[in-house]
């Protein structure tokens, strides 16, 4: 028989990959309202860079490893050693 120990894992992996999706898609919406806004297109007009957006995109691209590895760090290193013992 498993023990309870098992069933509260497979919990909290469940619960880490619906909140790491989430936070993904409340991420991206943030990049994509900033990457729109009129501030935005100012700012690469007085920096007088175009194409800005393009290095935009490769920021948010190359950011998403890091937001989960600091996501899995705070997860699985605080919470779950917290919670399983």
């Amino acid at each position: 028989m498993l023990n309870k120990s098992f069933f509260i894992k497979i919990l909290l992996l469940i619960v880490f990959v619906i909140t790491f999706f989430i936070g993904v898609a409340i991420y991206s919406y943030v990049f994509a309202r900033v990457q729109n806004s009129t501030l935005f297109f100012k700012f690469s007009d007085v920096i007088r860079v175009h194409s800005l957006t393009q290095v935009v995109s490769f920021v948010w691209i190359t950011s998403l490893p890091v937001l989960l590895a600091a996501y899995y760090y705070l997860f699985f290193r605080v919470i779950f050693k917290k919670y399983i013992k």
